[in-house]
């Protein structure tokens, strides 16, 4: 395989999927560009802007990326390169962006609930507390592991420092310029960006060194602050700003590798079963952001869906995130592919996924862009601290968003002032740095990483019952599109638990393990309660009316 048409034909088939799936994915929930948004009724508040709809696209973007497209594409080529591009590609299609878009519309018409809420009152109360619970627990642990995963590479690499901090101060004056000063939205980026590449400049000049303890405090103060202020000031832009690092670091790896156009050294095909187990559900478990990954619900309902201005951007703004993603993991795949062979993957490479991105961007933006190797590794750091920091704070946000809904159904919470958002940033705050210190986090993680595919019974449990409700058959269209997906996922994701808690079980890792228990007992609670539901809807139908005429 030629790197050439590796991502050109990657990008081509992305490109073409995201027109020919908006109308037939519309359709599902079609958007009323007439009918307000929770943004557009709220007004700029603490939890509410409605933001232009590229700054949405590129906060929704940022939050939703992170490291791990990188990190489970790299992971992904166990299997090689054959199975990934084909799982990613029709993921995202058919699975990624349907999903998603269906959690910001119903997120949207149900001001701006998360899907833990829009579970309770559509699927269950049992189902909605658990996945509120899982929720802000998974944005909390996600907190924790990016906020040390942060200081580690502030602290490797210290001409990151002043670029790091810097923007910053430059998404908070954009956001004020926006809000109050009616800054256009490519002039005020323009400005920021030009401000920013002078400070990258001062930073590879002057760089700073600090211990990782300090990045630590420095860390968990921009969290609190991020997590708490109105999402216009900080988060909104600062993720809106860091898209424009992602999307270069993403343009100079695939210029880089156009203009030298190597060739994979890595197999196309390894086999069905590899050290990582075999190709299916695997696969599924593994490559999840890039093609399907429904804890980004996290994101699309909650976060994106009370800053949308007008539903008919719903779908441009979920396919820029689900696709670019899915961008990046090509782009990731090719790097590694032309750089590593598979015995080099299996010694080095997977043990260290991150340093492995960095190193052969550094490699390729040396060779053929001519770009030294410091500022290679500069530019590489800075893509990877602007994926690490907007997921840092945007799922702390999402984690304090569960807390307060589960503070409106428990007095004894209500009671600890839990939903006062000053009181759950933090509250987020202080338990994600317990468990970044005092816990195997990264074994927690392991094992709630299996959410991603539990998660997704959920979209297509709600439109089965809103479905029934409204007393529509199922046509053609709904079958394409939920039903067969649906149960898909619905076996894949059973397939998955049961491998996933086998395999923790036979590596003696209880704490996944535990956590994939939970994660099952949940997906179980699910399955109940939307085929109750479902049930209880067709029985309802069924009964003549109560006040109906008796046939003489």
């Amino acid at each position: 395989m030629n790197a050439l048409v590796w991502l050109l034909g990657g990008y081509g088939v992305l490109l073409a999927s995201h027109f020919m799936t908006k109308e037939p994915i519309e359709r599902l929930l079609p958007p009323d560009p007439n009918r307000p948004t929770p943004a557009a009724l709220a007004g700029n508040s603490r939890d509410y802007a409605a933001n232009h709809s590229v700054i949405v696209s590129g906060q929704y973007f940022m939050a939703i990326a992170g490291l791990s497209p990188i990190l489970s594409a790299i992971v992904g080529l166990y299997w090689g390169w054959i199975p990934a591009i084909v799982w990613l590609l029709l993921g995202v299609t058919f699975l990624g962006t349907p999903t998603e878009y269906i959690h910001m519309m119903a997120s949207v018409r149900q001001n701006g609930a998360t899907m833990g809420e829009i579970t309770r009152k559509i699927i269950g109360g049992g189902t909605g507390v658990v996945t509120t619970l899982a929720l802000w627990f998974l944005g909390t642990i996600t907190y924790a592991i990016f906020m040390t995963t942060m200081a580690k590479t502030m602290e490797t690499v210290p001409m990151a420092a002043i670029p790091t901090i810097m923007l910053t101060v430059i998404a908070i004056c954009f956001g004020y310029l926006r809000a109050y000063k009616g800054i256009s939205v490519a002039k005020g980026t323009i400005v920021s960006l030009i401000v920013w590449i002078f400070f990258i400049y001062l930073g590879i000049k002057h760089p700073i060194a600090l211990s990782y303890n300090t990045w630590v405090i420095i860390l968990i103060c921009y969290t609190f602050i991020a997590a708490y202020l109105p999402v216009w000031m900080i988060l909104a832009p600062r993720d809106f700003l860091n898209s424009g690092v992602l999307v270069g670091g993403i343009g100079l790896i695939t210029i880089a590798l156009l203009i030298g156009m190597p060739k994979f050294i890595f197999p196309a095909f390894v086999g069905w079963e590899t050290a990582r187990g075999f190709l299916w559900p695997a696969i599924m478990g593994t490559i999840t952001c890039g093609a399907i990954n429904a804890t980004h619900s996290m994101m699309s309902a909650g976060i994106a869906s009370r800053q949308l201005s007008n539903e008919k951007h719903a779908f441009g703004v979920v396919s820029f995130g689900t696709k670019g993603e899915t961008v990046l993991c090509i782009a990731t795949i090719g790097l590694i592919a032309t750089q590593f062979g598979y015995d080099h993957f299996i010694s080095s490479v997977v043990t260290n996924a991150g340093g492995a991105f960095s190193t052969a961007f550094a490699n390729i933006a040396s060779q053929y862009l001519s770009i030294p190797q410091s500022i290679g590794m500069t530019i590489g750091a800075l893509t990877l601290t602007g994926f690490v920091i907007t997921t840092m704070d945007a799922y702390a946000r999402g984690a304090r968003y569960s807390v307060e809904e589960l503070a409106n159904h428990f007095p004894v919470l209500e009671s600890l002032q839990l939903k006062k958002p000053i009181v759950s940033t933090f509250f987020v705050v202080l338990v994600g740095t317990l468990l970044a210190f005092y816990t195997p986090f990264s074994q927690l993680w392991a094992g709630f990483a299996l959410v991603s595919l539990t998660f997704a019974i959920f979209p297509y449990g709600i439109m089965i019952i809103k479905k029934l409700e409204s007393g529509q058959p199922f046509d053609g269209h709904f079958y394409g599109w939920i039903i067969i997906p649906g149960a898909f996922m619905w076996i894949s994701s059973a397939a998955a638990l049961a491998f996933f808690v086998y395999s923790f079980f036979a590596k003696g890792q209880a704490v996944p393990a535990a956590m994939s228990i939970f994660i099952t007992i949940l997906f179980i609670l699910g399955t109940i309660q939307i085929y109750n539901k479902i049930n209880q809807i067709r029985n309802a139908a069924s009964m003549p009316p109560s006040n109906a005429a008796v046939e003489p």
